[in-house]
């Protein structure tokens, strides 16, 4: 049976190809839930050292203005204190007389504001001051789960099925997600993170697999940038349960986050397994009875000839293969090269190892520049929760400018745009005064705008230069160095939780994405082009005449 012949020969199925795909948003805005998860889970309030001559009145006040108005500038007081004297008597209130000014110790415990979250990650087990490093590990470990899942749930979609890997990449994620919010220590808590993070994988790529394998060839590439709608819903949406949840405490916003979706277990019944990868590993029939279902639930008439046409036997064995290429984060997967063309190849190429080392580059500081801005949106001055909404929503007219301008004016112009409007914007908001924090956060806004566009775009235009039979390879290593972006990104951010330092993220992540954008200008540009077949074709993009008027060509 050829699907793509069933399709033509009833355009009214088309109907039914949109439902599903309409569907599949749903799981989708799941993993967009997780990553805001951390995001506010992790947030650092206002803290200084808890002294043992203090009452009830004074240890819910994390200002201690009176403490820091005998304190020299080298004191610290979100970390230090004075000295208490030993002879003190503790009860009664504080007094100057009661510390020995003359020497500095670190905090024992800590006083925490409490104006904006009741409870925090940070609040429940004191990651400030020493342990700071303990919250960025969280970051690091929710990346390391994504890398993880690339391969788990590719090889799970790949073996069992793509419905299969969604759906228990579904249940999985609301087990994990909701465990974590009632897990009474550190480890545990990054435990179940790291298992939600894994979980997340699968919820983007299964539906994004499933979406492209049930349309039309010829809807790829759009659908490849669409489906990054879903997952800002997703994180707009998990703005708004952490401040509906603010005074109740981290924990009751992951409940409320994760439990409810679990509400999405009926779509076992109401989806179909993807067609295209039924025919791929052999199960005619059953993929001939999703179509004949689909055709019921849209009143079409499909003839049994039509479903019985085998003219085309290996033509769905290849759609697999050719959809893996746009997936968002797509890893080494299954799909095995040409025994006559390897990755090696591409490393012995002149002309292509450069060009892979630009793609590295760029791969790395996307990454670093996209997730990084998301961190570190709720260390910017002002309401959090309107400053991440912010950052959240302007991720949606990012992916819409790349769709609508990559076909028009090229890749490589866009993507070398995106990322110097994205670095500019960040050095800008490095050098902001901290008394124009609307002023801060509408260039970090503007940053996030453009790391999305070029991260939505990169993708695509990676998988146009480099030949088929190394093409899923060459994507994989891509993904895998841009994980090294992700690890740093949580780390970096941190580094913004303290008022001295807020302009230290923005201005590593605009220093690193303005050298990104530089190398992009070295990649050849792909529109109009057809994909690179063998390493001859991917070596000759660059006498193509549009690249012989670019600046350089790799």
């Amino acid at each position: 049976m050829d699907y793509d012949r069933v399709i033509e020969e009833c355009p009214e199925l088309k109907r039914w190809q949109f439902s599903v795909a309409a569907l599949l948003w749903l799981p989708t805005l799941s993993g967009g839930l997780n990553i805001m998860a951390y995001t506010f889970a992790g947030y650092v309030p206002k803290h200084r050292c808890a002294l043992p001559c203090e009452d009830n009145t004074t240890r819910n006040d994390a200002s201690m203005d009176w403490f820091e108005a005998i304190a020299d500038t080298d004191l610290k007081t979100e970390c230090n204190s004075y000295a208490f004297k030993s002879d003190s008597i503790i009860g009664g209130g504080c007094d100057v007389d009661m510390f020995n000014t003359s020497r500095i110790v670190p905090c024992e415990s800590y006083v925490y504001d409490q104006s904006v979250f009741r409870e925090t990650l940070v609040t429940e087990y004191d990651l400030v001051c020493s342990e700071k490093w303990k919250k960025g590990l969280i970051g690091v470990m929710y990346m390391i789960g994504l890398f993880i899942g690339s391969y788990i749930i590719g090889f799970i979609s790949d073996r069992y099925g793509r419905k299969i890997a969604m759906m228990g990449s579904l249940v999985l994620l609301a087990l994990g997600g909701s465990l974590a919010g009632v897990m009474p220590y550190y480890s545990l808590y990054v435990s179940c993170y790291v298992v939600a993070a894994i979980a997340g994988y699968g919820t983007y790529v299964a539906p994004f697999l499933m979406t492209v394998e049930i349309m039309e060839n010829d809807k790829k590439t759009l659908l490849s940038m669409m489906v990054n709608f879903p997952f800002v819903i997703g994180e707009a949406l998990m703005c708004l349960i952490a401040w509906g949840t603010r005074n109740s405490g981290y924990r009751t916003m992951h409940l409320v986050g994760y439990i409810p979706l679990l509400g999405m277990l009926p779509l076992w019944f109401i989806i179909p397994e993807s067609p295209r990868w039924l025919l791929a590993k052999g199960r005619v029939e059953e993929a001939r009875n999703a179509i004949k279902r689909g055709a019921r639930l849209t009143g079409v008439e499909v003839s049994d000839e039509l479903l019985t046409d085998s003219s085309s036997p290996s033509k769905a064995k290849n759609i697999a293969s050719e959809s893996e290429t746009l997936v968002k984060n797509n890893e080494i997967n299954e799909i095995k090269p040409k025994k006559e063309v390897s990755f090696f190849d591409i490393v012995k190429s002149r002309t292509l190892l450069p060009r892979l080392l630009a793609n590295y580059i760029n791969w790395a500081v996307i990454t670093l520049c996209y997730y990084g801005l998301t961190m570190n949106s709720i260390n910017l001055a002002g309401d959090i929760f309107v400053n991440t909404l912010l950052g959240v929503l302007i991720e949606a007219p990012g992916y819409l400018i790349a769709l609508l301008t990559m076909d028009r004016f090229g890749r490589k112009p866009i993507l070398v745009l995106c990322q110097l409007v994205a670095g500019c914007a960040c050095i800008g908001a490095g050098f902001v005064p901290t008394s124009m924090p609307v002023l801060m956060t509408v260039l970090s806004c503007i940053g996030k705008l453009g790391s999305s566009a070029a991260f939505s775009l990169i993708y695509l235009y990676s998988a146009e230069m480099f030949p088929t039979a190394v093409r899923n390879t060459a994507l994989g290593t891509c993904s895998m160095v841009a994980r090294v972006g992700g690890f740093m990104a949580p780390f970096i951010a941190s580094l913004g939780s303290s008022e001295d330092s807020r302009y230290l993220p923005f201005l590593i992540f605009g220093i690193s994405t303005l050298m990104g954008g530089s190398t992009a200008i070295l990649l050849p540009e792909t529109l109009g082009t057809h994909l690179p077949e063998t390493i001859e074709d991917a070596e000759k993009l660059c006498t193509n005449k549009s690249n012989k008027k670019a600046f350089g060509c790799c």
